[in-house]
């Protein structure tokens, strides 16, 4: 598989803007096409940028987006990487749903959905943050991720 990944902190740092990240995707998979591997990418999870129009974009927005670019331009795209936390094994399972569900939507119906970076995270800050990073080590995460992994295998993911 050839990824294309780029972090949120890097694009943020060089105030790239999404109209041209989409850009950079497309030559990144373009350059690829020799190669006899699967290429798609975005790996992202939440996303906030603003786009050259100055709208505020980020999750489901920001998806439909990149579908739409990627149709516009006939990108090659034969998965769809994307990472989801949350403190419930059904906001992944909806998570899950909701990626197959845009990729249906804009006619991807190959391209496999790619769930390659999940855990167990009740907040990003202060006390949630902490009690997140416990429950990895104990009980409550191992269960966590065990329930994740179960109920994945019936739903519409790809890995």
């Amino acid at each position: 598989m050839i990824f294309y990944a780029q972090t949120i902190k890097k694009v943020r740092r060089c105030n790239a803007s999404f109209d041209r990240e989409l850009q950079n995707y497309e030559k990144s998979i373009r350059k690829s096409k020799n190669v006899k591997k699967q290429r798609g990418g975005l790996v992202l999870s939440k996303v906030r940028y603003l786009n050259l129009k100055g709208k505020d974009m980020q999750n489901v927005d920001f998806f439909r987006y990149f579908f739409k670019h990627v149709l516009k331009t006939n990108t090659p795209i034969d998965f769809f990487s994307w990472h989801v936390y949350g403190a419930t094994v059904e906001k992944v399972q909806d998570k899950i749903r909701l990626a197959r569900k845009l990729l249906d939507e804009y006619g991807l119906t190959e391209c496999e959905s790619i769930l390659n970076e999940w855990n167990y995270v009740r907040g990003w800050e202060d006390d949630d943050w902490n009690h997140s990073k416990l429950a990895w080590r104990g009980v409550k995460g191992a269960s966590f991720v065990a329930a994740v992994m179960e109920m994945s295998q019936y739903e519409p993911v790809d890995m």
